[in-house]
């Protein structure tokens, strides 16, 4: 795994806890489309859970650890993809998770 590009923009960085999740995006011609329509691979970057959250993870997950936690607790709505990544992940580094949900109205 390469180091982030997070270290080379901001070379202090490197002195926080990390814990790399995160492969490079990949990024793919759109089958079906026009040779000009590109998809952004966000759901290859991690076998855990895809998406664009993987990233902070790595250094959520780098502080809890270093800092010997042993639970995560998470708050979100019902549907939160930010607690069922927070779950997923904290799960997969070995810490137990408390995900505290709550009812999310409808907005217009």
């Amino acid at each position: 795994m390469r180091e982030p590009l997070l270290f080379a923009e901001i070379p202090g960085a490197r002195a926080l806890p990390f814990v790399p999740l995160a492969r490079p995006t990949t990024v793919e011609l759109a089958a079906g489309f026009s040779e000009r329509v590109f998809v952004k691979r966000d759901d290859r970057v991690s076998d855990v859970y895809g998406g664009n959250k993987i990233r902070r993870f790595e250094l959520l997950l780098g502080k809890a650890l270093d800092e010997g936690a042993r639970t995560l607790v998470t708050v979100g709505g019902l549907a939160s993809t930010q607690v069922t990544a927070t779950i997923l992940l904290g799960k997969a580094h070995g810490l137990d998770v408390t995900a505290v949900l709550f009812d999310q109205p409808r907005t217009d």
